[in-house]
């Protein structure tokens, strides 16, 4: 993982555990919105009713045009065209079939439940069309999760959860605020929402499971005695990213040289040291707050900057991985301290990327044209980037000691 963030990969379990439990919700709402008075409903809108305010009103009727289609429709287009710019293919296809999923799925269970929105005396203005699930409520939910669950790899995984159920709420409470929909047509629409979205995520992560390193079930690629001979015959600089690859991420904030407290990850001084004189390490990281001379000072605190011999840090660099721009910029540094060193020339397939975060670690660096080594201690299943390059060495290792052994 990068610097400043805990990037564990969605869990396949979690998923459908989660989207099990959301689904039950949703039948749970739809029996209580079938076959019970709806007394709790409309003491609810009628105390609602007896508060509205022309400003809150007015901020009501702002979030019903921001949570229409009016808006997703764009917002997804940009979304996935900038997820699909920076190579997540399939995160792009994953937040595309939320949103299309529940264009579809949406008016299908309104039609199937048939049931009415709330009356007119209780409401702004008669809303016409059928009121459970709530299409606001249900868009909100599926669509917001999506793009946390695509964020939940990078830094901004805490923000935007927190960004998604505030949002979600506030679609939400909207809707029964205007009267569009009584407050179980909100609560079925959430639910349903949110099955949606981690259902599609558990068949997602299902299709990408990977029960053997990358390298053996990729057909296209080299087998895995093929691929350690060669990575010995010609690798020459090792990356490591920083955060929870080499040194503890636990969420500190601020530059990592005056963290109040550093640990390395279990077994990255033995690592280091089996492989420092024979190849070139170095540490390529998201560490935007930290510089090469930050994130060096910490590596010094915890005994692991005497193996390292360059860092490249985003913050310097001025590109994060995965994006195309850092690599190159990382191969361009490299290369001319080869040419300085008068050494031979440095390919891309002479380095090797090691990194716990998929996207960022393995399917940037295979983009890049680089060897990956992707450190999954967790036994993590991932929703990520499935990376199809002929001749790419790409394998998984369960512990930094496994790294000596395949170069």
């Amino acid at each position: 993982m990068e610097a400043h963030s805990a990037r564990t990969p969605v869990s396949r379990h979690f998923l459908l555990v989660g989207a099990s439990a959301a689904a039950l919700v949703f039948v749970v709402a739809a029996a209580l919105a079938l076959h019970s008075p709806r007394s709790l409903d409309e003491r609810i809108l009628t105390w609602v009713d007896g508060h509205r305010t022309a400003g809150l009103t007015s901020v009501s009727q702002l979030l019903a045009v921001l949570g229409s289609w009016v808006v997703i429709a764009p917002l997804t287009i940009v979304v996935v065209a900038l997820l699909l710019r920076s190579g997540r293919r399939w995160s792009a296809l994953f937040v595309a079939l939320c949103v299309i999923a529940e264009a579809l799925i949406g008016p299908a269970l309104k039609s199937l439940f048939g049931l009415p929105r709330p009356e007119a005396d209780l409401a702004v203005k008669q809303f016409s069309g059928h009121g459970f699930p709530s299409g606001h409520a249900m868009a909100a939910a599926s669509l917001t999760l999506a793009l946390a669950m695509v964020a939940w790899p990078t830094r901004w995984r805490r923000l935007a959860l927190a960004g998604a159920i505030v949002w979600t709420l506030l679609i939400g409470l909207s809707r029964v605020y205007l009267g569009a929909h009584w407050p179980s047509d909100v609560a079925g629409g959430w639910a349903a929402g949110v099955a949606l979205a981690l259902g599609i995520g558990a068949i997602l992560a299902v299709a990408l499971q990977r029960e053997t390193p990358p390298s053996a079930a990729n057909p296209q690629a080299r087998d895995a005695g093929t691929v350690a001979s060669d990575a010995a015959a010609s690798v020459r600089v090792i990356l490591f990213d920083w955060g929870n690859t080499l040194m503890v991420d636990d969420g500190q904030p601020g530059s990592m040289a005056e963290w109040p407290r550093v640990v390395a990850v279990p077994g990255a001084a033995e690592a280091l040291a089996a492989l420092h004189g024979r190849y070139r390490l170095c540490v390529a990281t998201n560490a935007d707050d930290s510089g090469a001379a930050e994130v060096m000072a910490a590596l010094g605190r915890v005994g692991l900057a005497r193996f390292v011999d360059r860092v490249f840090s985003s913050r310097d660099v001025g590109a994060r991985k995965p994006d195309p721009a850092f690599y190159a910029a990382v191969l361009d540094a490299l290369r001319a301290d080869a040419a300085a060193n008068r050494e031979p020339p440095l390919d891309a397939d002479h380095v090797i990327m090691v990194g716990d975060n998929f996207d960022n670690d393995v399917a940037g660096a295979t983009a890049a044209g680089l060897r990956a080594v992707w450190f999954n201690p967790k036994r993590a299943t991932r929703l990520g980037e499935p990376v199809l390059i002929t001749g790419a060495a790409i394998a998984e290792i369960r512990s930094l000691a496994e790294l000596a052994a395949f170069v």
